[in-house]
């Protein structure tokens, strides 16, 4: 049951896109991706130097590929302010966030759904980031994937009074369908106790 729901939310969140997006105060670039031709691990700045990155328009979806992919997005915040990105898609096995400004690693997160869940600074089934910025300044995200499964990463930027309201969405989402589920397994019961 806790993989439907995380199926059903996935599904009903994959509203977000990998191409460009232009909040109040902030812009976003499209993604560029690169697969990594072999299977050494690289640190995030050997990606930076080494990779020959292909644009990305629309959303990033590999399919099924078992290679390490890294993907990069432009950043700039044109105010002041506080955004959240999201990737909505709980089934990356390793995702590693490296959010740079400049070329000064500021915050990195390591994640995925094969590493523990109590590392989450969030504790949502998606991966999330914050930037937090004082002043208009350019950003680069790098992400690398590795996972059994589709190589997918939607990605969503809203500023933080927005990611709030859509969590409290998605709870209420998971407190409906919970009850649904409650409702449907009660009338099943007293069915077959009739009959």
């Amino acid at each position: 049951m806790k993989y439907l729901l995380i199926i059903l939310v996935s599904f009903l969140s994959l509203n977000g896109q990998a191409s460009s997006q232009f909040l109040e105060g902030l812009h976003t670039s499209n993604l560029s991706y690169w697969v990594v031709p072999d299977v050494t691990k690289l640190t995030w700045q050997q990606a930076l130097k080494h990779a020959k990155w292909t644009e990305q328009k629309g959303e990033f979806n590999l399919g099924y590929a078992q290679k390490e992919v890294w993907l990069k997005q432009d950043i700039q915040s044109l105010s002041k302010g506080d955004w959240v990105m999201q990737i909505p898609y709980p089934l990356l096995d390793y995702l590693d966030l490296y959010l740079l400004k400049g070329k000064t690693l500021i915050k990195q997160i390591h994640t995925g759904d094969m590493r523990s869940f109590d590392q989450r600074l969030v504790k949502v089934p998606s991966f999330v980031l914050g930037l937090s910025a004082s002043q208009p300044d350019r950003y680069q995200l790098l992400a690398r994937i590795k996972t059994q499964g589709t190589m997918m990463m939607p990605i969503v930027w809203r500023t933080q009074p927005e990611f709030a309201e859509h969590l409290a969405q998605q709870q209420l989402i998971y407190g409906e369908i919970r009850l649904s589920f409650l409702f449907w397994i009660q009338w099943y019961k007293k069915t077959v106790k009739q009959s």
